[in-house]
């Protein structure tokens, strides 16, 4: 997976650095996290799960890893972030997760 997260933009250090700053900024609360749980296609996966905001925290906290790195830091182009984050970095993960239903993620 090391050879795959290089080939992807990044390496294992730098994917490992990038979480624990994420988690950080779930520790510092939501001035600094920001889960798009109003998009519909992502209520609806927390509905089908039966996650809430708190249950998708506990898993980036607890459980990502950088096995769960898919690509990045790639420029933030989305228009459903606040405009302070329009300029940021993206980085995206890929994690099979169990609730009501067990399915792969995008993070």
């Amino acid at each position: 997976m090391v050879l795959l997260a290089a080939f992807n933009g990044a390496t294992q250090a730098q994917v490992e650095d990038i979480l624990k700053k994420i988690v950080d900024c779930i520790h510092r609360g939501n001035d600094h996290f920001i889960l798009l749980a109003q998009r519909d296609k992502n209520a609806t996966t927390l509905l089908e799960l039966g996650f809430r905001a708190a249950d998708v925290r506990r898993i980036v906290e607890e459980e990502l890893t950088y096995e769960d790195y898919y690509r990045g830091p790639n420029p933030n182009g989305s228009s459903n972030v606040p405009p302070r984050l329009q300029n940021s970095d993206m980085w995206e993960f890929g994690k099979v997760v169990t609730g009501n239903e067990t399915m792969e993620v995008y993070i």
